[in-house]
């Protein structure tokens, strides 16, 4: 509900608003409209112009009204180009204004449709003056006008940033990062809101064990690392050969070969933080009940006390931080098995990287009893499982896998319960071995 000006209280359809034409030309100049005592020319007060940078076609919602000329909605679909046309023969351009809806001229003229991806509309000198204003590839995406932007519109930003074609890119994973396979042999990963870092670290990371002699993805040298889109950050990397994950024992070779490069007197990583995010997860988890998400707060509580405990008697090495079969891939056609996702990257307790595998052993059954000895051996002989320390480690892996799904559940209903599932694994209320579907 809103207020007209003699008073009376009448319905507004959400994200509909009035306008006139200097707002509109303000609105061209990207700024965020905000006129609340100003008038149009029939005395309607004008409400916000709201702009939100959400993609590339940045969502406007508008009824504007000027000189007795209506407006009716249209709808668009994210991405197409069509060929304008007119019933006149002359060609009118009516600018891509939204992802979903925006507004067109109820005028044989003006039913042309969009052939291009506009930032915001531009108020026309003429009948037949529509013309796109400036693409979301020319916008400054360092600045914070693009607050949240969807992956694959990111994506397609970040290509036309250093000129690599992402036309028919097709998904490969989505899961903390987004990844995409788009042309001639590159790989684009698009990161999560505000993992700027992070993406920079992905990027060192891969130089630097490379130097040091261990197979790993490589980043692209010839594009500008990193594309940063919004809040978002995409990199470049050369895509792999066909392949398959690592078994075991193959696991278990590269981890120690990881492990024994010498730990740099400037450490180039971090140190590895197992708790990193994980109140702040367990804080916006709504999806779960007040009372588990209590719950979950104090077991991260009791098992921060336990590491930091068992922290001075561990190793200090580089550890992969996420270490799994999954994470280290074998060509199919021959070749050293290659290390993946290198988001955690650090300095930290070899104990870390051994612990996903030997969960899968011990909680899930997911290993054989020959496969995890093969892994044990590949190692070293070093058994995790009969380390005084290992339950602790290996709650706090399953407590960052719950977590993962956590962040996911308030838009993925199969989420949801999932990690309502695993929660209850976590308190007991569960036998193991556990059985948790993959996210």
């Amino acid at each position: 509900m809103r207020t007209s000006p003699n008073g009376n209280r009448r319905p507004t359809r959400p994200g509909w608003s009035t306008t006139t034409k200097p707002n509109m030309r303000a609105a061209a100049r990207g700024h965020l409209l905000r006129s609340p005592s100003r008038k149009s020319s029939r005395g309607m007060p004008l409400s916000d112009l709201s702009l939100r940078f959400d993609s590339i076609a940045t969502p406007i919602l508008a009824r504007a009204r000027s000189l007795g000329r209506a407006w009716l909605p249209c709808t668009w679909q994210s991405g197409i180009r069509v060929k304008p046309s007119s019933s006149d023969g002359k060609p009118s351009m009516t600018p891509r204004c939204c992802t979903q809806s925006g507004w067109t001229r109820n005028s044989p003229s003006w039913c042309g449709l969009a052939n291009g991806i506009v930032r915001y509309p531009k108020w026309p000198s003429s009948r037949n003056s529509w013309r796109p204003v400036s693409t979301m590839s020319d916008v400054d995406a360092d600045t914070d006008m693009v607050p949240s932007v969807d992956p694959l519109d990111a994506l397609t930003v970040a290509g036309r940033k250093v000129g690599v074609p992402t036309a028919g890119a097709i998904l490969i994973r989505d899961g903390t990062n987004v990844i995409y396979e788009v042309t001639d042999g590159v790989v684009a990963r698009v990161g999560p809101p505000g993992s700027q870092l992070v993406a920079a670290r992905q990027i060192q990371a891969s130089r630097w064990l490379a130097d040091a002699g261990i197979p790993v993805v490589r980043a692209i040298d010839a594009i500008d690392q990193r594309t940063i889109v919004g809040d978002r950050p995409v990199t470049w990397w050369v895509q792999l050969p066909d392949h398959r994950h690592a078994t075991p024992a193959e696991l278990g070779a590269v981890l120690r070969r990881l492990h024994a490069l010498d730990v740099p007197e400037s450490p180039s990583f971090p140190a590895v933080d197992p708790f990193e995010g994980l109140r702040e997860t367990i804080d916006r988890g709504t999806a779960l009940p007040e009372d588990d998400r209590a719950w979950l707060r104090d077991l991260v509580k009791r098992l921060h006390r336990e590491y930091l405990a068992m922290v001075p008697g561990l190793s200090r090495c580089v550890i992969h931080g996420d270490a799994w079969q999954g994470n280290i891939v074998v060509p199919r056609a021959g070749g050293a098995p290659v290390l993946l996702d290198l988001d955690h990257v650090g300095i930290g307790p070899q104990e870390w990287d051994l612990v996903s595998l030997a969960v899968d052993y011990t909680d899930f059954a997911r290993i054989a009893d020959s496969d995890y000895q093969a892994f044990v051996d590949a190692y070293g002989g070093y058994d995790l499982t009969a380390w005084p320390g290992y339950r602790t480690l290996a709650t706090i892996r399953e407590l960052r896998w719950t977590a993962f799904v956590l962040g996911k559940a308030a838009i993925d209903p199969r989420a949801s319960e999932e990690v309502q599932h695993r929660v209850a694994c976590l308190r007991g209320e569960i036998e193991r071995p556990w059985s948790w579907s993959a996210f």
